[in-house]
Formats: structure tokens, C-alpha cells, sequence
């Protein structure tokens, strides 16, 4: 019988995120930005992605959304956290603002609850100005 260990064996992976506890688990937070051309809130099948806008996640974790406008953090800390974004490659007359405030320009923010072993799920919706 002959038992070998890499050198990665045994090592719990790293969280991402503010840890609100200090023992918890991890989930995923995943979702796209896309073009609301409707104005409806939610993203139907029409209605195209947009590319190249960073999220950042707790102030600390960036991604880049892909050529579908989709992104994903995964191994998450379980806890509420904080999403905003760097849309300055989105294309003019579109905005994305923060929920609720109507064109007064607030930057986009929001506050998402991630569990343990879900994947939840955060879609952002730019509208046209």
C-alpha cells in the first residue's frame, strides 16, 4: 500500500469577503449586468449583457464581467456583503444607479445576503437615461 500527499492536500481553500462570524462557510454570489431595454427590472431573453464592467465585492474583491455581462465570486463567507461598480465602460445613454433613487445619479450599491453552500444570485440592470 503506498499513500502519497500533495502538496496542496488537506489545505482548506481561502474565503472571500468580509467574514461576519468568526466561524462560518462559504457560498457563491454570481449574476449578470444587462441592458434593460424595457425597463421591466428583470433580464429577458432580448435583452443583451453588458461587457467589461468590474464588480467589487466588499470593497476588496474585483471581477470583470464576461462578453455576456455574467460574473461570479466564488467561495464567498457567508454573511452580508456589499456590491458596487466601476461601469465606466458602459456605453452612453445607458446608467446603472442605485435601486429606488429615480435619476437623482447615485452610484450603484447594494447589500446581499450569501449563504452557505448556495449560490446566490445578483443580477444589475442598466437603464436608459
Amino acid at each position: 500500500l503506498t499513500l502519497r500527499y500533495t502538496m496542496s492536500a488537506g489545505r482548506p481553500r481561502s474565503m472571500i469577503g468580509n467574514r461576519q462570524f468568526p466561524v462560518g462557510g462559504v457560498g457563491n454570489l454570481a449574476g449578470s449586468v444587462y441592458f434593460d431595454a424595457n425597463a421591466n427590472g428583470k433580464r429577458d431573453p432580448a435583452e443583451a449583457g453588458v461587457p467589461g464592467i468590474i464588480v467589487i465585492l466588499d470593497g476588496r474583491t474585483a471581477t470583470r464581467t464576461d462578453q455576456a455581462g455574467f460574473y461570479e465570486f466564488p467561495g464567498v463567507a457567508d454573511g452580508e456583503h456589499r456590491i458596487t461598480l466601476n461601469a465606466d465602460n458602459l456605453p452612453l445613454p445607458w446608467v446603472i444607479e442605485r435601486d429606488g433613487t429615480d435619476g437623482i445619479g447615485l452610484p450603484y450599491a447594494a447589500t446581499v445576503a450569501v449563504n452557505v453552500r448556495a449560490t446566490t444570485q445578483l443580477d444589475i440592470a442598466a437603464t436608459r437615461q
